[in-house]
C-alpha cells in the first residue's frame, strides 16, 4: 500500500512538473508566432526526464556520500549481541589521529568530502538493555554516541582553537551549558565539558576536545546516558583525542561494566 502512495505521489510531481514545463515552453512558442504545439511537449517532456535525472544523480550521491559511510556501523550496532569489555586503541586511518575507545565502541568511515565527520557509538548498548530486562531492572540499557568533524585550517593551531572555544562560550543556552573550564590536554588539544538539556528536561553530560594542526582542525564531542561510572568511560574516550604525531593517551580508568550489572573489568583482553 504504501509502495502504490509513493507511486502515485511521484506520478503525481511528474504530472504538475511537466504541466509547468509545458505552460513555460507554450508561452515562449506564442511570443515566437508560433501555434502549433509539437514542439512544447516534446521539450516540456525533455525537460521533466532532465530534471528528474539530475534530482536522482543528487540524492544517489547524497547517499553515497553521507549515508553510505555509516552503514557499517549501523549494521554492527544491529547485530552486536555478546557485550564487549575491555580498552582498545583506535588510529584513524585517513587522518591519523588516535582515540582510546572503551567496551564495544565501534566507528564509522569518514561521511563527506573535505570538511567530514565519523561517528562512534557503543554497540554493548543492544546486549546491556537486554540484560537488564532479563534481570528486571529496567528495558533502557546505557547508550554513548560520539562525533568527529573535521574541516580545513585557514589560521594557525591555536587561533583557531581559540576562536571555536569563544564560539562555543557564545552559544551557550539553556539547551547546553559548559561546565568545564578549557584545559590543555596534549600539544594544540583542549578538553572541555557540558550538559546539555532536552525540552522535555532530560539531562544528559556532553564532553568536548578541539584540536588544530597542520592546517586541520577537529572537534570531538561526545554524550553519554547511564550511571556516572559509565559516563567516565566516555569522558576518557573523548580526552583521549590525540592528534597525529603525538604520542597515544594512555587509558586512565579501566573499563568497567556499566549499570546495575556492577562488574569491573580489567584493561582490554
Amino acid at each position: 500500500m504504501a509502495f502504490v502512495i509513493l507511486a502515485l505521489l511521484v506520478l503525481l510531481v511528474a504530472a504538475v512538473t511537466y504541466g509547468v514545463f509545458f505552460l513555460i515552453f507554450k508561452l515562449i512558442w506564442v511570443i515566437a508566432g508560433k501555434s502549433r504545439n509539437k514542439w512544447p511537449l516534446l521539450l516540456a517532456g525533455a525537460a521533466t526526464v532532465l530534471l528528474f535525472l539530475a534530482a536522482i544523480a543528487s540524492i544517489w550521491m547524497g547517499v553515497n556520500t553521507y549515508v553510505k559511510p555509516l552503514m557499517g556501523l549501523a549494521n554492527k550496532v544491529q547485530n552486536n549481541t555478546q557485550i564487549v569489555s575491555g580498552n582498545h586503541p583506535y588510529k584513524d586511518a585517513k587522518y591519523g589521529f588516535t582515540m582510546n575507545l572503551f567496551g564495544g565502541t565501534e566507528v564509522s568511515d569518514w561521511a563527506g568530502k573535505d570538511s567530514g565527520f565519523l561517528l562512534g557509538i557503543d554497540t554493548n548498548a543492544g546486549p546491556m538493555g537486554k540484560a537488564l530486562q532479563a534481570a528486571n531492572r529496567g528495558d533502557e540499557g546505557p547508550f554513548s554516541v560520539f562525533g568527529v568533524v573535521s574541516w580545513k585550517a585557514e589560521e594557525a593551531p591555536q587561533e583557531e582553537i581559540d576562536e571555536l572555544l569563544e564560539t562555543l562560550q557564545i552559544n551557550q543556552s539553556a539547551q547546553f551549558k559548559l561546565t568545564h573550564e578549557p584545559e590543555l590536554v596534549a600539544e594544540n588539544t583542549v578538553y572541555l565539558a557540558g550538559i546539555g538539556t532536552s525540552n522535555t528536561g532530560r539531562s544528559a553530560p556532553v564532553y568536548m576536545t578541539v584540536a588544530s594542526q597542520q592546517g586541520r582542525n577537529f572537534l570531538v564531542v561526545g554524550m553519554a546516558f547511564g550511571p556516572e561510572a559509565y559516563a567516565q568511560q566516555l569522558q576518557q574516550e573523548v580526552r583521549s583525542f590525540r592528534l597525529p604525531g603525538v604520542p597515544p593517551a594512555p587509558v586512565e580508568i579501566p573499563y568497567i561494566l556499566p549499570l546495575e550489572l556492577g562488574q569491573s573489568l580489567s584493561p582490554a583482553h
